[in-house]
């Protein structure tokens, strides 16, 4: 199997197995039975989530909306998928049973629009209260975090966080962390009794903060524009050191990391490197990097192969 031809007439050959997506694969999540991914599509062509069965590697639904940007997840008791629905100011909320998303409804964040058309809203990340009872959803352009009832599509608080505020992560302990793309900011809020939320205040983590994962280590933070990942001690509430991502004889930007994940023992931090067309593999404990994950093999315009490893 090989890629579309690159601008400069050469093809990169997938380092394991592909699966053709839709227009711009921005964000996936794992099912509750983990055997199958929701991947969010924001591409001009298309918008909207595919599920992609993980054992045969196959697309088995495709489900357009008007508008997807980043944000999906699962409720609590896996019975419900929520997608953010971009420009559009829309929370798609989706019936989750075997393995298929149905749509149930639709929740209304914003109504006013710019000149343009834009919404004012622009959901990006999504998470669910450990109740099940509300959403957490990061408004990109209006610089908020919103507590949407997820019965009823009120949105029940609205707390303002830095520039264009972009992944959601919810931590064991019952706080919520919002990164903001456009800052360089981490909000905090605590989870109530109830699911709704108080504010606890901003952490300084470094330029463009974008995604976030949470482990018994700390918070992880993609830094997209300095090719760092900060580690953020969530107790002190403080960077507690920074992990490297720039690539060997490279300018300090130029990586790009925008994407995230531990793996399940812990001992592993899988990096995306947007602009480097690779996984970078860090080791938690030391904070060493261990190498990338990433296909050299280039063929030109013809079928030969030019190169391959």
């Amino acid at each position: 199997m090989f890629t579309s031809p690159l601008p400069t007439g050469v093809r990169l050959d997938p380092a394991g197995e592909g699966v053709d997506l839709g227009s711009l694969p921005i964000h996936l999540v794992l099912a509750p039975e983990r055997d199958k991914a929701v991947v969010v599509l924001s591409g001009w062509r298309e918008q909207g989530i595919q599920i992609v069965d993980l054992k045969t590697r196959q697309v088995t639904q495709r489900l357009l909306q008007d508008g997807a940007f980043y944000g999906a997840a699962f409720s609590p008791d896996g019975h419900h998928l929520y997608v953010s629905g971009g420009n559009i100011d829309l929370l798609f909320v989706y019936v989750w049973k075997e393995g298929v998303a149905t749509l149930e409804n639709q929740f209304v964040l914003a109504k006013a629009r710019t000149e343009d058309g834009t919404g004012t809203s622009y959901p990006a990340g999504v998470a669910a209260a450990p109740n099940g009872k509300f959403v957490y959803v990061a408004e990109d352009v209006g610089d908020r975090l919103a507590v949407v009832n997820a019965a009823t599509g009120e949105v029940a608080q609205r707390f303002p966080t830095d520039h264009y505020p972009y992944g959601v992560a919810l931590a064991p302990d019952g706080r919520v962390f919002v990164s903001a793309w456009g800052g360089s900011t981490i909000s905090e809020f605590r989870v109530l009794a109830d699911g709704t939320l108080a504010y606890l205040g901003r952490i300084e983590v470094g330029r463009h903060p974008s995604a976030l994962a949470v482990s018994g280590k700390g918070l992880f933070v993609t830094l997209a524009g300095s090719d760092r990942v900060a580690i953020v001690d969530t107790k002190l509430r403080r960077v507690a050191r920074y992990l490297h991502d720039a690539a060997p004889g490279a300018p300090p930007e130029g990586s790009t990391p925008n994407a995230l994940a531990i793996t399940p023992d812990g001992k592993r931090l899988l990096v995306a490197e947007a602009d480097n067309n690779a996984v970078a593999v860090f080791n938690v404990a030391t904070g060493k990097l261990l190498g990338r994950i990433r296909q050299i093999g280039i063929r030109p315009r013809s079928p030969k192969r030019v190169a391959n490893s």
